[in-house]
């Protein structure tokens, strides 16, 4: 037999033994089961946005469902758009992406500095690409992620024909404080000529998402 606590419309209440011999408190709010807690240790159903911000901390978390939902979670990826940028051999220069696929906490500039400075403290995962149509044979093109005005990683890739394009990617963590740090995407080639980056999402780009 089950004994519970309940408001008057029977909706939000604490129960134990709503199941015979099961050995669980069940917490229920407006008619929906929020909380559990047996001899496992606690479940809850979900965790939101005020209750993080007192302060709660969790160890270790079972999911119900298999995921987790993050919709606040640092995350952008921005682009080359409308035209093609110049890059001059043998200088380094910043992509200029100007267009974004998502950005869903405004921290991207695609304006004026084309570059992603967060507002959260933590470890961000930065990925790129930058693409090069026209060649030379047997020179190379260079793709750099830049943390605060200085080199932080680069990845480069070799051209075998100058009548192919060449494609270099690039991926790392990166730590920002949150309260200034930003990255951008950087390029060098020695092409020995001036050359085009083109433009499309596909082609230049740069992505970031919080990871920790």
């Amino acid at each position: 037999m089950a004994t519970y606590i309940e408001d008057t419309d029977g909706d939000t209440k604490v129960q134990t033994e709503e199941i015979s011999n099961e050995d669980r408190i069940r917490f229920d709010t407006a008619g929906t089961e929020r909380m559990i807690v047996d001899l496992y240790g606690l479940s809850v159903d979900s965790i939101n946005e005020k209750t993080l911000g007192n302060g709660v901390t969790v160890a270790n978390v079972t999911l119900k469902s298999g995921y987790v939902s993050q919709p606040s979670q640092s995350r952008a990826r921005a682009y080359r758009a409308g035209t093609n940028q110049g890059i001059s051999d043998q200088t380094f220069t910043k992509v200029q992406l100007n267009g974004e696929s998502f950005d869903n906490r405004s921290e991207f500039d695609a304006g004026t500095n084309y570059r992603f400075t967060p507002s959260v403290e933590g470890y961000y995962l930065v990925s790129a690409m930058v693409a090069y149509w026209t060649t030379v044979a047997d020179k190379a093109a260079v793709a750099l992620i830049y943390k605060n005005g200085s080199e932080y990683s680069r990845s480069s890739a070799h051209s075998t024909n100058g009548n192919y394009g060449v494609s270099t990617a690039i991926s790392d963590i990166v730590y920002l404080n949150g309260s200034g740090d930003y990255v951008e995407l950087y390029t060098w080639h020695n092409f020995g000529a001036s050359r085009d980056i083109p433009c499309g999402s596909n082609y230049c780009f740069m992505s970031v998402a919080k990871i920790g």
